[in-house]
C-alpha cells in the first residue's frame, strides 16, 4: 500500500513540474483582434534585404520569421502566445520547455503594431516593403520606425503611415505624437540611380534643418530607452532608366 501511495505521489509531483511555467490563459479572443486583425505584419530588416513577417491566429498561435520562411533567431521554439491587456504585453510559450519570453506592446492601431523585443523597439506594418538601401544599409541599421513625418507640436512630433497619401482621409488614430529627446540629431539620406549609376548622399542636419524638414518628409526614426525620438533620418530616392 505504501508502494501504491509512493508512486501516486511521485505522478502528481511530475504532473505539477510539467504544468509550472504556464498560467491559464489571460487573454480573450477579444483582447487580440488587434493582432489576429490583420493576416501578418511586416518589418523590413535592411542587414538580411527581407520582411521580418510575424502573425497572430486566433486560437493564439504563433509565428515569426523572414520572408523566405526562416525564423528569426530562436522564434522556432515559440508557437502559441498569450497577451496580458493590463500590462500591454505579449507572453510566447516555448514548445519544449516551460519557458517563456516576453514582448512589450508599445502602441498599435490599424496603420502599425509597435514593439519592444529584447529592448529592441521594431515598428511593424500591415504589408510587406523593401527599401533602397543596397549600398549604405548601415545607416538604417536598428531603425525603429519607417514614417511619414506630419508636423512639429511643441517638444512632439507627429508622424503618419509610411505610405500616407495626402488624397485619402485617415483617422485620428493613424497618427502619433512622440516626444523629441534632448539630443535627438537629424539627417538626411538620398538615394539616386540613373540607368544603372548609382549616387547616395548622407549628411547630418542642424536642429533648425532637422525641424523644417519635418513637414510631410518620408523618415526613419529611432526612440531611446524612454520611447523619445532620439533620432531622424530624412529618406528619398530617385530611380530612372532610360
Amino acid at each position: 500500500m505504501k508502494k501504491v501511495i509512493s508512486i501516486v505521489a511521485v505522478l502528481v509531483f511530475i504532473l505539477s513540474l510539467s504544468s509550472c511555467g504556464k498560467s491559464a490563459r489571460v487573454a480573450s479572443p477579444r483582447d487580440i483582434e488587434f493582432l489576429t486583425g490583420t493576416e501578418a505584419w511586416y518589418y523590413y530588416n535592411p542587414i538580411t534585404y527581407e520582411n521580418e513577417k510575424m502573425s497572430f491566429t486566433e486560437d493564439f498561435g504563433f509565428y515569426w520569421g523572414c520572408e523566405c520562411g526562416e525564423p528569426i533567431g530562436d522564434s522556432d521554439l515559440y508557437e502559441v502566445f498569450d497577451y496580458d491587456n493590463d500590462k500591454k504585453k505579449l507572453r510566447l510559450y516555448n514548445n519544449y520547455d516551460n519557458s517563456t519570453k516576453t514582448i512589450e506592446v508599445i502602441s498599435y492601431n490599424d496603420y502599425h503594431l509597435m514593439l519592444k523585443i529584447d529592448g529592441v523597439v521594431k515598428d511593424f506594418v500591415p504589408y510587406s516593403c523593401s527599401f533602397d538601401f543596397d549600398y549604405d544599409k548601415e545607416y538604417i541599421k536598428d531603425y525603429s520606425s519607417y514614417v511619414t513625418t506630419m508636423e512639429v507640436q511643441g517638444l512632439g512630433l507627429v508622424v503618419g503611415p509610411f505610405n500616407y497619401d495626402g488624397d485619402v482621409g485617415y483617422p485620428d488614430e493613424a497618427f502619433d505624437t512622440y516626444m523629441m529627446s534632448e539630443d535627438i540629431e537629424f539627417y538626411d539620406y538620398s538615394y539616386e540611380s540613373i540607368n544603372g549609376k548609382v549616387n547616395t548622399k548622407y549628411k547630418k542636419l542642424s536642429m533648425a534643418e532637422g525641424l523644417d524638414a519635418f513637414e510631410s518628409s518620408s523618415a526613419f526614426i529611432w526612440f531611446n530607452k524612454n520611447m523619445e525620438i532620439s533620432k531622424v533620418m530624412y529618406y528619398g530616392s530617385l530611380i530612372v532608366e532610360e
